[in-house]
């Protein structure tokens, strides 16, 4: 009878899963039927019939006669013209029928609608059918644990859901709700794989090779609709339902086999998908997805015992996203995008990850080796692209490169190379680059790129710098090391900069890469340095982490005017892409430590962490002002030195706010017993930010500069709000001496507001 039942069960679900199949073939046959009858149409010259009835034939433009040219005759003498008005004209039935018939272009319409529609309509249903996809994930997830309804009738209920969705969204589809349509049937294959992979994995109502049948069913049909149909969102859509579904229904058990014989059908129908359509955001969701539960099974289950399962997975994986992002340019011989290329590359470096974390300890020989092998195969797929489409320069320069690197690591694992190899390996840089340069040879320059990639890698291959305490800090042999490789990629950048020509875009390019890698590689390994001294030579733990901290926050504020503090950086976005990561980062990390480097009581404003903050401001300052000087940006457009310092002004704030709550926190942990710390923290604080507002509209208001005058602003309508929320609290004195500055700065700003509008101020143009 089990038996029977079970027979039933997969039927259920066949049929289920069947059904889009059965659709998407209907809806192929009735497409074919349609477009038969239209060509038959419009061979009989019958009208052609849509969905309310014949379309009207356009109608014809009326061309214009073509003047005959007269001779002049000169004997006949004219009569002087009289030139009249013509009266206004009112446009004619047949003027109104024709501009119906031939309608304002799209590009007209959607000026009218513009942003808001397009939030309205695309951006909305997107994020709504996402949402709703989640949602149903997690009312699944519930009536598994709640109702008492067994588990045939709960997937059956998943399974009639989706494909009751999907017919849904067809009919809306061709009543032209194309959005909601296609939300819609993404929902229905969504609830599809979740069925297939609850029945299977959560309740084993049938077995692996069942569900991965059915799986491919519900894969293929999703795949045909969305080609068919050219519809990337259906595809994206129901691909993220697909790999939401192990996320959302988990039962916290190792089952590695059915997982990733799930994601292998998934990311087939992505490789499906790029054989005939160039979706990118497919590609994306698919390798983004895959490697996400990869890593979620890793971290959770994964154990040596099973290294053989990860490695045979993690290679299937590899390999079917080598090829997927750049499959549909070597089939048509069309050019791979930079997203494309950028993907090969992000696989690449997630597969060594995992090969590294798998092999390295105990395997290096074997990891060796692998590295070889993956090195064989970037430069198998390198020719494979240049046979293809030999125009194809950056995807097989990527692939080119890939394949060098992965080739040099495993010469470096193989033969574990010592320091005075690398310290040779950057005066090699030095010397391939002159020569590249100065005898315009593509494959010397080339070399130089490796050769001082090699370098680099081989100094974090001998991490950690130092073992034990025996060191003098920034005064050693390894970071003296550190430091060579660095200078050797800063001279390399010196060579392009001044030797190469001016005008010639390589050399502008390669001198900002060489800079930005050579100034990278000696703020970390500063870093690592500091870190040692502070791990090693502090014997407090505490301390330790603080001095660390610290540390960072000097030495982001050195890279920030390293990198954009002309001329030092060489002219170009590159230096200046890396100083504003640098300023943002670096502004983040000041405020999230700064709560945590003080351990006893000190000054307020008057101590050596707040100082450090302040040296990070005025760096970011300072950088803004290099940048003004030297920016040549057009007005109109974004300028980043207004960018960096409302930055800088808003990380003042935070400091303020930080600085007054620690004092007070401090000063009763550690000093003496405060009674209501707490309420004087916020009340200082909030006496801080109308003081640091009407002090900032001052300065908004000399620099004419609207942006600070913003800031202000809101920092009085956040202020406003914390004074609601703190009013409860708050004693009496308290609440007078809140709500008295925040007033009268209130009114002071307002009186200058309108004193400057009388006087005309903001008629004038502002930064």
């Amino acid at each position: 009878m089990d038996g029977f039942v079970g027979f039933l069960i997969l039927l259920g679900i066949g049929l289920f899963a069947a059904g889009p199949v059965a659709m998407v073939l209907a809806i192929v046959l009735f497409n074919k039927l349609g477009g038969i009858n239209r060509r038959l149409n419009k061979l009989e010259g019958k009208p052609e019939y849509g969905s309310y009835g014949a379309v009207p034939a356009k109608p014809m433009r009326p061309v214009p006669k073509p003047i005959t040219p007269t001779a002049p005759t000169a004997s006949v003498q004219s009569p002087p013209i009289e030139v009249k008005t013509p009266p206004p004209v009112t446009p004619s039935s047949e003027v109104i029928a024709a501009t119906t018939a031939y309608p304002v272009p799209k590009a007209q319409l959607s000026a009218k609608g513009g942003l808001e529609l397009k939030i309205g309509t695309t951006v909305a249903m997107v994020i709504g059918a996402i949402l709703v996809i989640v949602g149903v994930g997690f009312f699944l997830r519930h009536i598994y644990q709640a109702m008492t309804f067994g588990p045939a009738a709960r997937v059956s209920m998943v399974a009639a859901g989706g494909l009751l969705a999907f017919i849904i969204g067809e009919v809306l589809r061709r009543r032209d709700y194309e959005m909601v349509a296609k939300g819609l049937t993404a929902l229905g294959f969504a609830l599809l794989y979740a069925a297939v992979f609850s029945g299977s994995r959560v309740y084993a109502l049938f077995s692996t090779e069942w569900a991965f049948g059915l799986s491919i069913i519900v894969t293929a049909a999703t795949m045909a609709y969305a080609v068919r149909l050219n519809e990337v969102f259906i595809a994206f859509l129901a691909l993220l339902g697909g790999y939401l579904s192990p996320v959302i229904i988990s039962t916290g058990q190792n089952l590695p086999i059915p997982l990733f014989s799930y994601v292998f059908v998934l990311s087939s129908g992505a490789i499906g998908c790029a054989m005939f359509r160039r979706w990118r955001a497919v590609n994306w969701i698919a390798m983004v997805g895959t490697y996400l539960l990869y890593t979620g099974w890793f971290e959770k289950f994964y154990t040596p015992d099973q290294m053989q399962t990860a490695l045979l997975w993690l290679g299937v994986f590899g390999g079917m996203y080598l090829i997927c992002p750049i499959l549909y340019g070597l089939l048509r011989k069309v050019q791979a995008h930079a997203e494309d290329v950028g993907l090969v590359v992000l696989n690449s470096a997630a597969v060594f990850y995992y090969l590294w974390q798998i092999l390295n300890a105990d395997f290096q020989h074997a990891f060796a080796l692998t590295c070889a092998g993956l090195g064989v195969v970037h430069l198998a797929m390198m020719e494979v692209g240049r046979v293809r489409y030999k125009e194809d320069s950056n995807l097989q320069a990527a692939l080119g490169v890939l394949g060098t690197a992965f080739m040099t690591v495993s010469i470096l694992l193989y033969f574990n190379r010592t320091q005075p190899m690398v310290i040779a390996w950057s005066i090699e840089t030095v010397v391939l680059t002159f020569i590249g340069i100065r005898y315009q040879n593509l494959w010397t320059k080339a070399m130089s790129i490796i050769v001082a990639s090699i370098a680099a890698i081989g100094l974090f291959y001998h991490l950690p710098l130092h073992n034990s305490v025996d060191f003098h800090v920034f005064v050693n042999a390894p970071f003296a090391t550190w430091c060579c490789v660095s200078a050797a990629i800063l001279i390399c950048h010196g060579l392009w900069r001044f030797l190469g020509s001016s005008d010639d875009e390589e050399s502008l390019f390669m001198a900002q890469i060489f800079y930005a890698a050579g100034a990278i590689l000696l703020v970390v390994g500063c870093s690592l340095e500091w870190y040692a001294h502070c791990d090693w030579h502090i014997e407090s733990r505490t301390v330790g982490d603080s001095n660390f901290w610290l540390g960072i926050i000097v030495l982001c504020g050195l890279a920030i005017l390293a990198f954009l503090a002309r001329p030092l950086p060489p002219q170009g976005q590159v230096a200046r892409c890396f100083g504003v990561l640098t300023a943002f980062g670096g502004a983040v990390w000041t405020a999230l430590v700064m709560t945590d480097v003080y351990h006893d009581g000190f000054m307020i404003f008057a101590n050596v962490p707040f100082m450090i903050a302040a040296f990070f401001v005025g760096s970011i300052l300072l950088a803004a002002w290099f940048v003004r000087r030297t920016d040549t940006e057009r007005e109109g457009r974004f300028r980043l030195p207004p960018a960096l310092v409302l930055g800088a002004l808003i990380l003042v704030w935070v400091l303020l706010s930080e600085q007054i709550y620690q004092y007070f926190w401090c000063k009763n942990k550690f000093v003496e017993s405060v009674e209501n710390w707490r309420f004087s923290a916020q009340m200082y604080m909030s006496v801080a930010w109308a003081v640091y507002a009407a002090v900032l509209v001052i300065l908004g208001f000399i620099f004419r500069v609207a942006g600070i005058r913003y800031l202000s602003l809101t920092i009085f309508a956040v202020l406003l709000g914390k004074i609601n929320l703190d009013i409860w609290d708050l004693g009496t004195e308290y609440r007078i001496a809140t709500f008295l500055t925040t007033g009268l700065i209130l009114v002071g700003v307002s009186f200058l507001y309108q004193f400057l509008k009388k006087k005309g101020f903001f008629d004038a143009v502002e930064k």
